[in-house]
């Protein structure tokens, strides 16, 4: 933060000189390119671009001023041409410096960036209060999230933002992705990731480099170091989860084994959907379903159903999704989870109100439909993205064989 600080004193010193970013990357002793990207990346815009739009707010201000014509602003404005000083103004205001000066023209000023210490919140609310209240007092969006401790703003318009922050919690780490109407102040949030489930993961920075916003996650067991980016997925008609895995079986982990279903495994659960499809009404689906150790019904309302089915891999297993339109006879399946299966089978079960992922018939970890609030909590429409497309904080637990 200190060398934008210092690069902005540096151009306000010299704004009316023939200042170059080659001679401000020289007085600051970092390259051009080191430079040009930290300014443009946390300040919103070019050097130059800063240098004429500040050199423009300084000539409208002294427009007001009669005394001066339009000839001696464009030199006490560091301009040598009149006509390139006119054009320039058009460019940026639509209007040439007389015809601002005759008419009644509305213009927007680029004061001079203040770029003070890091604000860090621990609560999402607390950053859109803070960012309702003070963007009237800030010059531009990138100046006000420039204050922010791991808050990247990500698009903006006339009206509303997206940003992403991550914030720490009691219980550690979560990220969140936030639309926020800059005229209401009404906000749409959701959770991306929490490290609280995963206790050798840690997230630790958020930033934004080329347009492309990425974590910086920690392994602790294993000390490495790990850099997903955050790629937009979409939100989800469902979430069923797999949580809460047996603590005996993760202390057994060694690795994750890398292992996919094979095509045929594949096409047999297509033939079980096909299957549910001969059944006509409910009592014959769940009766269907119940001699079924691979398939559970998640949720039956009105003609469509939510299972899950899990087919066993040589070394692990994999759990799949689906929505099934009962009426239509169409359905739609998704990859939900995998791990290894430390040679045993593995079925899934309801024991009460739980559904079960099992092992050899003993408990490994739950599946869990989000609902309600929790589901509008966590129905992110972004995931992060590891190396070799692997998604979440769990992808990177464990070292993949």
């Amino acid at each position: 933060m200190k060398l934008l600080q210092d690069a902005i004193e540096l151009i306000e010193d010299n704004l009316y000189q023939d200042y170059t970013v080659k001679q401000l990357s020289k007085n600051l002793h970092y390259t051009k390119y080191h430079l040009s990207r930290e300014f443009n990346t946390k300040v919103g815009m070019s050097i130059p671009m800063y240098i004429k739009l500040r050199r423009m707010t300084e000539s409208v201000l002294l427009l007001s001023d009669i005394k001066y014509r339009v000839s001696d602003i464009a030199f006490k404005c560091g301009y040598n041409s009149v006509s390139y000083f006119i054009k320039g103004f058009k460019e940026v205001f639509g209007v040439t410096p007389n015809e601002y000066r005759k008419g009644n023209h509305y213009v927007t000023l680029l004061r001079r960036i203040n770029i003070g210490g890091k604000r860090m919140f621990k609560d999402i609310e607390k950053i859109n209060k803070y960012i309702f209240n003070e963007y009237s007092n800030s010059d531009s969006l990138n100046q006000l999230f420039s204050s922010f401790d791991n808050v990247v703003l990500s698009k903006s318009n006339d009206t509303s933002i997206e940003y992403f922050a991550l914030l720490k919690e009691d219980k550690g780490n979560c990220l969140w992705e936030c639309k926020l109407d800059l005229l209401s102040g009404i906000s749409n949030k959701s959770i991306i990731a929490h490290d609280k489930n995963n206790p050798w993961i840690t997230m630790k920075k958020l930033s934004m480099k080329d347009s492309v916003v990425s974590v910086e996650c920690c392994n602790e067991k294993r000390k490495s170091i790990h850099e997903g980016k955050l790629v937009d997925i979409g939100k989800s008609q469902y979430m069923v989860d797999m949580c809460r895995i047996d603590d005996e079986y993760i202390k057994q982990m060694d690795h994750y084994i890398d292992e996919k279903p094979s095509k045929e495994s594949v096409d047999f659960l297509i033939e079980e959907v096909k299957n549910i499809f001969k059944c006509k009404n409910e009592q014959e689906l769940t009766e269907h379903i119940e001699t079924k150790d691979l398939i559970e019904l998640v949720r039956l309302v009105n003609k469509k159903a939510l299972i899950v089915y899990l087919i066993n891999n040589e070394r692990t297993f994999t759990v799949f999704d689906a929505l099934l339109d009962l009426e239509n006879k169409t359905f739609s399946f998704n990859y939900n989870s995998a791990f290894n299966n430390f040679d045993k089978k593995g079925t899934v079960k309801w024991e009460g109100n739980i559904l079960q992922v099992q092992l050899d018939g003993k408990y490994f970890a739950e599946l869990r439909l989000g609902t309600g609030e929790l589901y509008k909590l966590y129905n992110s429409s972004y995931a992060i993205e590891f190396e070799n497309q692997r998604r979440g904080l769990s992808s990177i637990s464990f070292e993949t064989k």
